[in-house]
């Protein structure tokens, strides 16, 4: 229920467009401000400099989870697959052993 309502909070945001945190006791970051392309029709790529293994989280703007994908330990770059999403809006979150958070919107637009 606190995702959910951290996901609200950065939807109603007009002002809140990405969110970066890191957390340099556990060596781990994630750095959100370059997620591209954005709009997205098939991928996303999705910087991340996690030293142990963790997964990005993919919810919509209800807060509901729509994808989850594992990140490999020592991963730098992640590509996630957008082309099952419907068009719309998302929130990507970070979980590992090491770092927990890290958010950015991005859009999905399958027009093209």
């Amino acid at each position: 229920m606190h995702m959910k309502k951290i996901l609200t909070t950065l939807i109603l945001s007009a002002t809140i467009i990405s969110i970066s945190v890191a957390n340099n006791n556990l060596g781990s970051e994630i750095k959100t401000g370059n997620i591209y392309p954005n709009p997205a029709n098939q991928f996303i790529n999705v910087p991340v400099n996690l030293k142990s293994a963790g997964k990005l989280e993919v919810y919509n703007i209800l807060g509901e989870l729509v994808l989850t994908q594992m990140i490999p330990e020592n991963t730098t770059m992640l590509i996630v697959n957008t082309s099952d999403l419907a068009s719309g809006s998302y929130i990507t979150y970070v979980v590992s052993d090491d770092f927990k958070g890290g958010s950015h919107k991005f859009t999905v637009n399958h027009s093209n």
